[in-house]
Formats: structure tokens, sequence, C-alpha cells
């Protein structure tokens, strides 16, 4: 909706869009705390956000940020009302794929839980990066991963060993390293055997901390 506001010879349009949430509940957990996740939208999406009651209302001067402010909102409010919180990560990543796609779904990426954690937080699929590489898991025997640090590489991937041990399919995981032939040195650094295989081991380790009981 395109509103027209001021008066006199200059007249500043300003592009509107609205969105209304089921339940103070799920506005809460789109808000987050001190509405910080409203003001990460405004500076991603270059847009003002205003809430009155259960409404959203979305302004700027062009309409097409404003539009796409307006879908992301609607798919966080729809995760939000499943029950989900969200946090500036999701929120970046949902803000990115909205304005690259026009069909991106962000409610389907909760749809599937990997396994829990010990503290029973479920494991899902963050992005469709990781719906693919765990959908290739699935199909396949040996999926090789490659890509940023920290974008969940290694955690999916135990998460996903995890939840097949946990299912019957098999009945132990075993982590392995590249064979070092005998006779050859394991690197130049200094440290012995355990301590330079250590900072490989460590990412595993952790993940399954936070997934298997001890």
């Amino acid at each position: 909706m395109l509103k027209t506001q001021g008066e006199g010879p200059f007249i500043e349009k300003t592009s509107q869009v609205h969105i209304s949430a089921d339940s103070e509940e799920t506005l809460s957990r789109l808000l987050g705390p001190g509405d910080e996740n409203l003001k990460l939208i405004e500076r991603l999406m270059d847009v003002r956000i205003s809430a009155r009651g259960l409404d959203l209302s979305v302004s700027g001067p062009v309409p097409e940020p404003v539009e796409k402010a307006g879908k992301l909102l609607s798919q966080l409010l729809e995760v939000c009302r499943r029950g989900h919180p969200v946090g500036a990560s999701e929120i970046r990543y949902a803000a990115e794929a909205v304005g690259q796609r026009a069909d991106f779904n962000l409610a389907s990426l909760y749809e599937d839980v990997i396994c829990l954690t010990t503290r029973g937080k479920p494991v899902r699929a963050r992005t469709e990066g990781q719906r693919a590489y765990l959908e290739a898991m699935k199909k396949n025997e040996l999926v090789f991963a490659i890509g940023p640090a920290g974008t969940g590489k290694t955690y999916m991937a135990v998460a996903h060993a995890v939840a097949a041990l946990k299912s019957g399919r098999f009945n132990r995981i075993i982590l392995v390293r590249p064979a070092v032939e005998a006779g050859e040195k394991l690197g130049f650094l200094p440290g012995d055997l355990m301590e330079k295989v250590e900072p490989y081991l460590r990412p595993l380790y952790d993940a399954f901390f936070d997934l298997l009981q001890p």
C-alpha cells in the first residue's frame, strides 16, 4: 500500500505494509528482549517497524525493501507461531534468503528434528544448505562437505550419526583421521601425537558431549 504524507510543494511518499500476529506469545517470540529482533530487521532491510497491540507496521520510502521486510516478518511470525524462538542468526539468514528467492519458506526448516541434545533441545537444519547436506548424508555412504568455519558441517554430521545410532541403524560410531604410515612423522609442529591430533578431534568430541549422555 502506498501512502502519501506531508503538505506543501514537497510531498513525501511512504510505502507501508501491515502484518498481524495471532497472539501475544507469538509476537513476544518475534520481538525478542527489548525489541532487539525488530531493531535488527530494521537495520538489515532499511525500513522502520512499529508495533501496536498485535499489529506490526513496516514503512519506508522505497517499496521493494518494505515488501521484503513484510514477507520476512510473515515468515518469522509463522515460525514463532509454531513455538520456535528466533534469534539474530535466523533473522540474518532469512533476510538474505527472502531477498534472493521468492519461494523461500523458513518454516519448512523447522519441520524435521534430527535428534535432541542432552538438555532436550531439538537439533534441526538451520539453513537450506544444512538441509541439503543432511539429505546428502541420508542418501550417500560418503559425503564431502566444504565451506566456511562455523557453518555446522561437523555438528550436523555428528547429529546425523547420533540419530542413526539411537535409531538402531548402526551400533557404533568410529572417528578416523588420515593414516600416518610407519616411520612417517606427524608434522613438524612441537607436541606428541595426542597434542597434534586433539585440535582435529575436539570439535567432534564437543558435539558428542552435547548430543550423548556420558
